[in-house]
């Protein structure tokens, strides 16, 4: 593959988003993406092609999770999603709220590390404020309506570096914690939705915000960032994975 469109082609293809293995084609799809070397070639074509940026831009933004979110790829109705997570250097240490999804997924670090936990509802745990996270149509606009209180307890955590993958279900509770020493950044694949909205917990209230509005970046903006990470040292450039793969572990290897 040399372009884009040529990427585009290929997940129209290959990839079954609504299968109930969506997670774990994605996975092999990433790795294949990254084990070919092709992926700063793909970036590149990306930057020569205007229309494709205008495109991508109009559905990127900074997340308030505290990375920019790049969707280079979204599926025919937006099936799928390939996305690009970007957390750029000499920023604060960033924790999210603990979180599920609105869709099965699967990442692939490409550079930094990322401290992962996820979390079970148990009685006698932590106390949490649950919120429902939804996106309504239109594509600039998050709504967030509080739930319910809820109970959680910590079932695993892992730090995962460059050259790790997994795959996530959408009901997992999980959150990432990302230092800002250096520039991590993670490929993602994302099957279809399977849920309006997704769950979000909070250790203390959270401010009542019932539609939070997003900046799309500009295609200038989109430009330089995706400069900035080709020329960053980014460790999978060509990273070859080991065969076979433990697809059956939703945490990674």
């Amino acid at each position: 593959m040399e372009t884009m469109r040529e990427l585009i082609d290929l997940l129209n293809t290959s990839f079954d988003a609504s299968a109930p293995n969506a997670g774990i084609q994605a996975r092999q799809l990433l790795r294949d993406i990254i084990s070919s070397g092709e992926l700063p070639a793909l970036l590149q074509s990306a930057l020569r092609d205007e229309a494709y940026l205008a495109r991508v831009a109009a559905d990127s933004y900074r997340h308030n999770n505290g990375f920019d979110k790049i969707v280079l790829v979204a599926g025919p109705d937006n099936r799928y999603k390939l996305r690009l997570h970007i957390w750029w250097p000499n920023r604060d240490r960033h924790s999210e709220h603990i979180h599920n999804h609105r869709w099965t997924f699967a990442s692939v670090i490409l550079a930094g590390e990322l401290e992962m936990e996820f979390f079970a509802l148990t009685p006698g745990g932590r106390p949490m404020q649950r919120y429902r996270y939804s996106h309504p149509p239109g594509g600039t606009h998050f709504v967030r309506d509080w739930q319910d209180s809820v109970e959680v307890q910590t079932v695993f955590a892992e730090t995962v570096g460059p050259g790790s993958s997994y795959w996530l279900g959408e009901t997992m509770l999980h959150r990432i914690l990302v230092h800002g020493r250096s520039l991590t950044a993670t490929l993602i694949l994302q099957g279809a939705s399977l849920s309006p909205a997704c769950d979000l917990l909070s250790g203390v209230p959270l401010p009542d915000q019932p539609m939070v509005k997003v900046r799309q970046f500009t295609v200038g903006e989109l430009s330089e960032k995706i400069f900035s990470l080709l020329s960053a040292p980014t460790a999978l450039i060509g990273h070859r994975f080991p065969d076979p793969t433990k697809d059956g572990n939703p945490y990674g290897s």
